[in-house]
């Protein structure tokens, strides 16, 4: 990103975002290699406290519970072949007074290049040892 120009996400814990990765790729025309983005509290000192989740398909791919004044930097590969991505910043079950979450420079990284194909599955069955 532009370190002149940042982009904010910011909410009250519980809110959510789902991108629509396959209308992103139909619109570009372009692949996905990964999203990023810096998910953290937004009301430092004022003892807020949030949880976030990232899921690709309804698959849980990271999370943290508790964040009280930090941060974290996310990297999400498996956007490359999802179809969506949802982020949810949600209280750390405690209440919601002052729960304030962010998604700092929140990008869609696009690329020419498709994405490499997904290893095969692991083999499954029975197998023999012969000696």
């Amino acid at each position: 990103g532009d370190p002149d120009n940042h982009s904010l996400l910011s909410g009250h814990a519980s809110k959510g975002i789902t991108f629509d990765l396959e209308a992103v790729r139909a619109k570009t025309g372009l692949y996905i290699e990964s999203f990023t983005a810096t998910i953290g509290d937004s009301r430092p000192k004022i003892n807020g406290s949030i949880s976030y989740f990232v899921f690709v398909d309804g698959v849980l791919i990271t999370n943290r519970f508790n964040i009280r004044d930090s941060e974290d930097v996310v990297t999400v590969t498996e956007a490359a072949t999802g179809r969506y991505l949802s982020i949810a910043i949600t209280d750390a079950n405690d209440d919601t007074l002052c729960d304030h979450g962010y998604l700092g420079d929140p990008f869609l990284h696009l690329t020419l290049t498709p994405p490499p194909p997904p290893p095969p599955p692991p083999p499954t069955g029975t197998m023999i040892l012969l000696l």
